[in-house]
């Protein structure tokens, strides 16, 4: 484990992904002790699930807040109903947008065990204005 740069790592994922967004970043440093290519991975899945299947990212933010750093990643769809939200992150399960589905479900899955892998939490919300909104939520590096 080293200590990254959430925004560094986020923007990185949304540009693989395709979405060339800027990335709201905060004044103070990002950093947390992790694994850069498991978090990277996380944020990927995010920014490829939005592009493939709800019109891509619509905001990418980074903050810092008590000893926490925050990715918030919006993307552009009908957001996921209400019903199927308690499963979104367990292996193979899948949302049907539109009475179909491709994929694994996998993806979501697989981000939230890297991020409990780094002590944190992944959650789903509306996001402002349509779509969803998926908040990775890390411990603050502090240093040695």
């Amino acid at each position: 484990m080293t200590p990254v740069s959430v925004g560094e790592i986020v923007a990185h994922a949304a540009r693989r992904a395709g979405c060339d967004l800027p990335v709201a970043r905060p004044a103070q440093a990002d950093l947390v002790l992790g694994d850069p290519m498991l978090l990277e991975r996380a944020c990927f899945n995010i920014a490829d699930n939005a592009n493939r299947h709800a019109g891509g990212l619509a905001a990418v933010a980074v903050e810092v807040s008590d000893g926490r750093v925050l990715a918030r990643l919006d993307d552009r769809g009908p957001g996921i109903p209400t019903a199927e939200r308690s499963r979104i992150f367990e292996r193979f399960a899948t949302h049907r947008a539109g009475g179909s589905s491709s994929g694994t479900g996998l993806g979501l899955a697989l981000v939230a065990e890297a991020v409990t892998t780094h002590g944190g939490t992944v959650q789903y919300t509306d996001a402002d204005s349509t779509g969803a909104r998926f908040v990775i939520d890390l411990p603050a590096w502090r240093g040695s």
